[in-house]
């Protein structure tokens, strides 16, 4: 895939390698894609970031405003960290899938007409220190194929998005695949018991018919902050 110029939209990859994929922009900006690469940081001006099967990729001081996918991780990308970017009017600002032991950072979502960050079958990511503001959903991890442990949503600020925050999860009551503590949200009024609830789904299977079933589930965020962080991006 070569020589291809998008202008307010994006390339998508999923279950796909040994791809080709030379002089390609975004927005008139060169699309970075790595595969099979190793501890390299990508902090040259791109209008879309791509990681197929990396390993120790920084992905920093990134601006990539009305791109489809802004940042993707796919194929086990592991031990990565997204820091310092803004991530503005994408259809997704970051998109992890079957990506695990990675880290979102000093962030922010604004204006992302889907989803500011979106994992789907993550575990051990943390996602911690990031702005998620005015964004139809702020952060949605999907972990529906299986219960994936480890996850931690710390310290970050969920402002003015339509839903703050959302995930499903499957139907394993004694596990708490994500930690959500000590964030700032800013709808959450006046409580006699300061906490706050993150409404999302779990599901489960009928044997006889393998078909599933979703029902509705909570997690909460047993410490939230009372004020805003200062976060720097």
């Amino acid at each position: 895939m070569q020589n291809n110029s998008l202008v307010d939209d994006g390339f998508f990859f999923s279950d796909c390698y040994n791809i080709d994929f030379i002089y390609n922009t975004v927005n008139g900006r060169p699309v970075v894609y790595l595969e099979n690469t190793e501890d390299k940081v990508v902090d040259e001006d791109a209008g879309q970031v791509i990681l197929n099967s990396c390993s120790g990729i920084t992905v920093k001081n990134q601006n990539i405003n009305n791109s489809f996918y802004g940042i993707i991780l796919i194929n086990n990308s592991k031990y990565c960290s997204i820091i310092n970017n803004n991530l503005k009017s994408n259809k997704v600002g970051v998109f992890l899938v079957n990506s695990n032991n990675n880290k979102i950072e000093n962030n922010s979502f604004e204006s992302n007409y889907r989803y500011g960050a979106f994992l789907e079958n993550v575990k051990n990511c943390l996602i911690q220190n990031n702005i998620f503001i005015n964004n139809t959903v702020g952060l949605m991890i999907d972990n529906d194929k299986s219960n994936r442990l480890g996850n931690k949503v710390e310290y970050n600020n969920f402002i003015n998005n339509d839903k703050q925050a959302d995930f499903v999860v499957k139907d394993k009551w004694f596990f708490r695949p994500i930690r959500w503590r000590y964030n700032y949200w800013d709808d959450i009024g006046i409580r006699l018991f300061y906490i706050y609830i993150i409404h999302g789904k779990f599901f489960k299977y009928y044997s006889d018919s393998q078909q599933r079933v979703f029902r509705s589930y909570r997690f909460i965020d047993w410490h939230p902050a009372k004020e805003p962080y200062d976060i720097e991006v």
